[in-house]
């Protein structure tokens, strides 16, 4: 199992979810905490729990919950004001998600990693 962090891209996006581990409710953050097992089967997210006990456990699967927490203070909102701004910055894009995705991540595991 590991974990990886994206922000949110839009306030559109922010929404309470499950986590995928403990069951528990996670309030809307612009930092998600996406989970998957190691073979890359997506869990959904993880709840700040899980991330500190995943990233205690297996540093190099998951991000601490020292540096999750440091990214919710440096990112406190979505990478874009509004959908509408999302869909402006993305306008010579087929795909909005061109824009974004890449630009999301802060905290990825290497394939080499999520295998270990």
């Amino acid at each position: 199992m590991f974990i990886e962090l994206y922000r949110a891209w839009a306030p559109e996006h922010l929404t309470e979810d499950t986590c995928g581990v403990c069951g528990h409710t996670i309030a809307p953050t612009s930092v998600i905490a996406s989970v998957a097992t190691d073979d890359r089967n997506d869990m959904g997210v993880a709840c700040p729990s899980c991330v500190e006990y995943l990233g205690s456990r297996s540093p190099e699967k998951s991000p601490t919950i020292e540096f999750y927490r440091e990214m919710l203070r440096q990112f406190p909102a979505p990478m874009y004001a509004s959908e509408e701004a999302l869909l402006a910055a993305a306008e010579d894009y087929e795909d909005p998600s061109e824009i974004a995705y890449e630009a999301s991540w802060l905290w990825r595991v290497s394939r080499e990693n999520a295998s270990v």
